[in-house]
């Protein structure tokens, strides 16, 4: 059997997009997908955004259509891990402060995921929770 590469081009349906895309001037003019090169802002590798991968996120996740893939897969899935132990800290800030304000074990992973953060998803930092981090750090 004969394994095809996805084709470099594919049909877009804009009245599938989410109801903010489909306001958009690319509403009007975009009619096929088709892949995009790039660069991963965190590892530097050549990638591809192919066409039928741009038609799954913008059509069925419905992505905004402005959205744009910056890092490859594997940069990717880190960032969302990191996200969802970020998620986790927070959260178990939230339900045990009183308790955790001097763990220091706690506070630095914290504080580095934070900063690896900031790594994959630049123009997001959380200045004031890494500047509350590093002085609970030094008075823990």
């Amino acid at each position: 059997m004969v394994t095809r590469s996805p084709p470099k081009q594919v049909p877009a349906n804009p009245r599938e997009w989410s109801v903010e895309s489909q306001r958009s001037v690319a509403a009007e003019f975009t009619r096929f997908y088709t892949d995009k090169h790039y660069k991963c802002r965190q590892c530097k590798i050549d990638c591809v955004f192919l066409a039928v991968d741009q038609k799954r996120v913008y059509e069925e996740k419905k992505s905004n259509i402005n959205q744009q893939r910056i890092l490859c897969e594997k940069c990717f899935q880190r960032a969302s891990e990191i996200n969802a132990s970020l998620l986790k800290f927070q959260e178990r800030w939230a339900e045990e402060k009183s308790l955790l304000e001097k763990n220091k074990e706690f506070l630095s992973q914290w504080q580095s995921l934070l900063l690896e953060k900031d790594r994959y998803i630049r123009g997001h930092s959380d200045e004031a929770k890494k500047n509350m981090l590093a002085r609970l750090i030094k008075n823990a």
